[in-house]
């Protein structure tokens, strides 16, 4: 699979997505291309990108999706507008990719960026079967905290999305990101209850403690990840 993960606000959960929800799931050989200059990148999140760009650089991107079976790209709000200037030079372009994520979170900034982006996507003749808005920082009842974005799609008909597929909002995120630490790396981190226990120095039986506490939020939430991104492979 081929994904572009994208929206005209910051902050809405793209490098998230990409990070811990696509990266761990596809081939170990996926390239990522982080196409950003200002915002949170996958590096900052314990992940080392394939390749940083930026957007007026979508060229040298075509050229790297045109040998791979599969690739991640995310872009950043800061180079969106140049990465689509540069997007409607060439024929076809939408083609070099199976499906286009777009983010939203449950603030009005969030969801009027993101129906605008996918106006834009639609503008470029991307079917509506590629284009996947996932919500993301949900509390608890997507329908009430974003109802425009399902109102939206429900009349426009410009892209899907479903309740499997989304991100709730959870403290483990906030964790990993100022651990640098990948879900795979805290998960990896083995007998963490029974080092806990037999360490003989206080401290290190606290930061054991704590990382323990952290990888079981971490195993739950995993779970969800798995099936939210089974969703992506039986509609791909």
């Amino acid at each position: 699979m081929k994904i572009a993960i994208l929206n005209y606000n910051g902050n809405a959960g793209k490098t998230t997505i990409a990070t811990y929800l696509l990266k761990p799931r596809m081939p170990d050989n996926t390239p990522y291309f982080s196409i950003e200059s200002i915002n949170q990148g996958a590096s900052d999140l314990g992940v080392n990108a394939a390749e940083q760009l930026k957007g007026n650089q979508f060229g040298q991107v075509f050229e790297n999706l045109m040998i791979e079976d599969n690739a991640i790209v995310d872009v950043g709000a800061s180079n969106i507008e140049s990465f689509l200037a540069k997007w409607t030079e060439y024929e076809d372009a939408s083609e070099l990719f199976d499906l286009f994520i777009v983010p939203v979170t449950p603030n009005q900034k969030s969801v009027i960026e993101t129906i605008n982006i996918v106006d834009v996507l639609s503008r470029m003749r991307i079917p509506a079967r590629k284009i996947l808005i996932v919500p993301n920082m949900i509390e608890e009842d997507p329908l009430e905290e974003i109802p425009q974005i399902y109102a939206y799609v429900k009349k426009e008909k410009k892209a899907w999305l479903d309740e499997d597929c989304m991100l709730y909002r959870s403290d483990i995120f906030t964790f990993l990101a100022g651990e640098k630490l990948s879900f795979e790396q805290l998960l990896a981190e083995e007998d963490l209850k029974e080092r806990a226990r037999q360490a003989t120095n206080l401290e290190e039986r606290k930061s054991l403690a704590r990382l323990y506490r952290w990888q079981s939020m971490a195993k739950a939430f995993n779970r969800k990840l798995d099936a939210a991104y089974s969703v992506l492979e039986e509609r791909l």
